[in-house]
Parts: structure tokens; C-alpha cells; sequence
């Protein structure tokens, strides 16, 4: 009975065992040892960038970009510039250059006049997608008539026109020529029509 009446009650007992939140958080060194100056010095720094409104890593970007002293920003010409002026130059032949060009114009037309016929080929019916979760935005297409004899007929016009262009470009004379770097001079010769607009 006497031992029965000596037991604590287990809320009590719990609340021994479990030390209060208050006493988890780790005081601040304030001694003046090496590792109490560079905290206050972290300290310090923190507390300066809230007060300027900057998050860390970005204060020294911020200051450049309002530095009168900054430097203005390349235009894209002046890019595109210095980039034609790293990309070695190539003789190419005039009707190579011609049929690059050609495809160019005629892959731009074809784009431009895609954009004008319907969303299929053969006629489709429309269809409306479910509602996603957060959002009020349903992706859905309109009946579909599909092309006309005249639309199909122009796409493959424009198809057989863009094949014809890729295979005189393609089988060229003028790549069998080169000791390697074929790949570069491929690029180069997509922008050679470019560089002589920028020298006219």
C-alpha cells in the first residue's frame, strides 16, 4: 500500500522525462574566441543584407547591376557579329549557295502557309480534354474538314520542292573537296546568306 501511494502520476512522470522546446535552442557564443568572432561576423553580415532587402549570394550581382559604371548590356547584332566572326570562312560555290538559299525561303513559305490549313489532313472530329486539378483551362480542337484537293496538292508541292533543295545541298560536289570539319562548314554555309545582308 505504501508503495502504491509513493508512485508519481504518469503526466508527472512524462513531464520529467521531457525537457521543454525553450531549453532545445542553442545559445549564441558570446565569448571572444575565434568561434564567437565569426559568428557575430555571420550575424552581422546577415542582418546587414536584410536590411538592404538582399538574399545572400546575390548582393555583389545586385550592386553591378546598379553600378553606373556597369557596362551596356551586347545587342543580338553584336552577338550574332562576333560569332560569324569566329566561324571559319569557306569558298563556297555560287549554286551551292543558291540552293541554300532557296531552301531557306522555301522551308519559310512552307511554315507560313501551314500555319493556314486545318489541324489534320483527313477530317477528324473535335475532341475537348478533361479539366485539370488546379486550373480552369480545358485543351481541346474544332471539327477538322481536313485538306482540300488544293491544300494537299500545295503541301506536296512544297514537300517535294523542300526534298529536291536538301538533296542538291546534301550531294553537293563541293563537300567532297574538304580534307574534314564537314559538320562546320555545314553550319557556315546555313548562315553565309546572313553575313553577306550584314556586309551590304
Amino acid at each position: 500500500m505504501g508503495k502504491i501511494a509513493s508512485l508519481k502520476p504518469h503526466g508527472a512522470l512524462r513531464r520529467e522525462a521531457t525537457p521543454l522546446r525553450a531549453t532545445r535552442r542553442l545559445p549564441r557564443l558570446a565569448s571572444p574566441g575565434p568561434a564567437g568572432a565569426v559568428l557575430s561576423a555571420a550575424h552581422e553580415g546577415v542582418r546587414a543584407m536584410k536590411r538592404a532587402r538582399l538574399r545572400p549570394g546575390q548582393s555583389a550581382f545586385l550592386r553591378q547591376r546598379d553600378s553606373p559604371e556597369r557596362p551596356a548590356r551586347r545587342s543580338h547584332s553584336k552577338i550574332e557579329h562576333t560569332y560569324h566572326s569566329c566561324v571559319p570562312t569557306y569558298d563556297f560555290p555560287q549554286d551551292l549557295r543558291d540552293a541554300q538559299l532557296a531552301l531557306h525561303q522555301t522551308r519559310a513559305a512552307y511554315e507560313q502557309y501551314a500555319t493556314t490549313l486545318p489541324w489534320s489532313a483527313e477530317p477528324m472530329p473535335g475532341w475537348e480534354a478533361d479539366k485539370q486539378l488546379h486550373s480552369t483551362y480545358r485543351s481541346g480542337k474544332p471539327d477538322s474538314p481536313g485538306y482540300s484537293a488544293e491544300q494537299a496538292a500545295e503541301v506536296a508541292r512544297f514537300q517535294a520542292e523542300l526534298l529536291r533543295l536538301s538533296t542538291v545541298v546534301a550531294t553537293h560536289p563541293f563537300w567532297s573537296t574538304l580534307d574534314g570539319g564537314v559538320v562546320g562548314a555545314r553550319m557556315a554555309l546555313k548562315h553565309v546568306h546572313e553575313a553577306a545582308v550584314e556586309a551590304a
